[in-house]
């Protein structure tokens, strides 16, 4: 059933509100608006943001970050989050992206540890799809390494017509209509890969530990690590995989964490999910450079716990060991082509010396 929030009847007109709001007699830690809002399931919180704004007649979100001393950051302190709920409604308990943050390495979210870094800010990602379907945002369009929309598997979307080098902003009237006054719903989305469809169908099911569907039989690198692998380890290998070099061989992640830009994360995500879909002969181009020409016109071996440092710092050992062991058995069954061309090309290369 579609749940469309921008024809909702308001509860009370904006003079009140703005009354409400700039009386110095509302104690800290009391519902701050005089109507509430229950979260829909697997709802994120900038699109609950605005159905708060909506329902109580206030212009823009940001006013309402402000009335709450809210500053748009990924995650929120424990104390934080205790202050939002009761200043909005005790029911946001149950959105999960607030919930409380202990580490500043990784947060609760939706039930289960997240690195921070794979969590949104307040830039928009949406799915027209999804929008036009149910009127309201989902959580996972929040993971920053997610750039492709589970149920319809297409591309999520970060930007308007009116301005495409520029994200959508959260000043806008609402969730679903742009700043130009152009509706969101109507933004043209394009299809993702097989692979890529698939591979975020697998994010989704790990973020909401759903059960395991026919999705993994398409990704066949999923296949050999257990099953019960979390949704940030996931995330963790997308980044990884998705920064390999295609010449070099050299594995992610660089600086430790995703790019933050939509189009980057689709290039990132469609690259994973393309090697983990042909597992483990897409990681021959990191094999065949652990054995090359030395200054010394020798063929050496190089390790590749010694190549991929940032990437043993930053996967949990077991699945750093995954990758390592899916190399050693790639080389070993490849090792023989992989001297003659490395061989080859020494050969060349002394030809074109002289």
């Amino acid at each position: 059933m579609r749940r469309d929030f921008e024809t909702q009847q308001r509860t009370f007109p904006t003079s009140k509100v703005e009354s409400f709001l700039g009386n110095p007699g509302v104690r800290r830690g009391s519902p701050i608006f005089p109507s509430s809002v229950e979260p829909y399931p697997e709802e994120n919180f900038e699109s609950y943001l605005f159905r708060v704004a909506e329902r109580n007649g206030v212009p823009t979100i940001p006013e309402v970050m402000q009335a709450l001393h809210l500053p748009p950051r990924r995650t929120y302190a424990p104390n934080e989050h205790e202050e939002i709920c009761f200043r909005l409604d005790y029911r946001l308990r149950n959105l999960v992206p607030i919930e409380p943050v202990p580490s500043q390495h990784k947060a609760m979210f939706a039930g289960q540890w997240i690195r921070v870094k794979h969590l949104t800010t307040f830039a928009t990602r949406l799915c027209p799809q999804c929008l036009a379907e149910d009127g309201y945002g989902r959580i996972g369009w929040k993971l920053v390494p997610l750039p492709v929309c589970d149920r319809h598997g297409t591309y999520l979307v970060d930007s308007c017509l009116c301005s495409p080098n520029r994200t959508i902003n959260i000043r806008r009237p609402c969730y679903s209509e742009c700043e130009c006054g152009m509706d969101l719903r109507s933004i043209a989305s394009y299809r993702a890969s097989a692979e890529a469809r698939s591979l975020a169908s697998l994010v989704i099911g790990r973020l909401l530990k759903q059960p395991v569907g026919d999705a993994d039989h398409t990704l066949t690198g999923l296949a050999s690590i257990p099953r019960e692998i979390s949704c940030t380890e996931l995330l963790d290998i997308i980044v990884v995989l998705g920064c390999m070099d295609p010449k070099t061989g050299k594995l992610g992640p660089r600086y430790g964490s995703p790019p933050s830009e939509l189009k980057s994360n689709i290039a990132q995500f469609e690259r994973a999910a393309q090697i983990l879909a042909n597992w483990p002969e897409s990681l021959l181009p990191s094999v065949r450079v652990l054995i090359a020409p030395t200054a010394f016109k020798a063929l050496s071996w190089s390790d590749p716990s010694d190549r991929h440092d940032k990437t043993r710092r930053y996967l949990d050992s077991a699945l750093f060991k995954w990758i390592a062991d899916a190399q050693s058995r790639v080389l070993q069954e490849n090792i023989r082509w992989m001297l003659q061309s490395l061989g080859a090309e020494l050969v060349r290369g002394q030809a074109c010396s002289h």
